[in-house]
């Protein structure tokens, strides 16, 4: 009887003080995932304005000064994009020497891959032809 109710104290304790009522205290460090930063690969240039003058003349005056600064801006844009599109393709360049010489690499261990193939089949029929021999009595 002792034992039995030593044996409850002992679980009620043990009940009151459990995992969930105790407070969490976190060991290890948390980090929080940061996504690198991307290089630029292109940015528009800044915009000239165009001076004052040319919007307080005339309305048709405006409209002249804003095709002639939307022009300008296609101009620049155009010059940009010639740049990026000869950067892109001594990239591409690069790429395309890089890949033929994987690519004869990898024919070239295909070819040795074949080589040692055909090296085993031939070491092959030789054991078989050298056990022939062996089993075949000298005259």
């Amino acid at each position: 009887m002792r034992i039995l109710l030593l044996f409850t104290m002992l679980l009620a304790l043990t009940g009151c003080v459990s995992d969930q009522s105790k407070p969490k205290v976190y060991r290890r460090k948390i980090e929080f995932y940061q996504p690198e930063k991307l290089k630029v690969l292109y940015s528009m240039p800044e915009e000239k304005k165009l001076p004052e003058e040319c919007y307080k003349i005339n309305f048709q005056d405006t409209q002249i000064a804003k095709i002639a600064l939307e022009t300008q801006k296609i101009r620049n844009f155009n010059e940009h994009i010639k740049k990026v599109t000869k950067a892109a393709e001594e990239k591409l360049k690069i790429f395309q020497k890089f890949s033929a010489q994987k690519k004869a690499e990898i024919s070239k261990r295909k070819n040795q891959r074949q080589l040692i193939k055909e090296m085993e089949k031939e070491l092959k029929e030789m054991n078989k032809r050298i056990d022939k021999n062996k089993l075949a009595p000298c005259l």
